[in-house]
C-alpha cells in the first residue's frame, strides 16, 4: 500500500501568519510604553497615553486581523481542496 505524503502547503504564507502574530504584540508593546513615558508630562502626558494606547490597539487590531485574514485564505483553499470529488 502506497503511503501518503502531504507537503506543507504555503509555507511563506504561513510564516507571514507568524511574523504578523509577533510584530503586532511588539507594536503593542512598545506603544504601551510609549503612552506611560508621555506620562512624565503632566496633563498633555495622559492624553498621550490616551492616544498612544488607542493607537496601539488600532495597530495591533490591523496587523492582527491583516494575520487572520491570510489564515482564512489558507482555510478556505484546504476546505476546497478537501471538498472535491475524488480528493479523499
Amino acid at each position: 500500500m502506497a503511503e501518503v505524503v502531504r507537503v506543507q502547503r504555503y509555507p511563506a504564507l504561513k510564516l507571514m501568519v507568524s511574523i504578523s502574530n509577533i510584530l503586532a504584540w511588539v507594536m503593542a508593546a512598545l506603544f504601551f510604553v510609549a503612552g506611560l513615558a508621555a506620562l512624565t508630562a503632566g496633563l498633555p502626558g495622559v492624553l498621550g497615553l490616551i492616544f498612544s494606547w488607542l493607537m496601539g490597539f488600532l495597530s495591533w487590531l490591523g496587523v492582527r486581523s491583516y494575520a487572520e485574514l491570510i489564515q482564512v485564505f489558507v482555510s478556505i483553499e484546504e476546505n476546497t481542496r478537501s471538498a472535491r470529488p475524488g480528493a479523499g
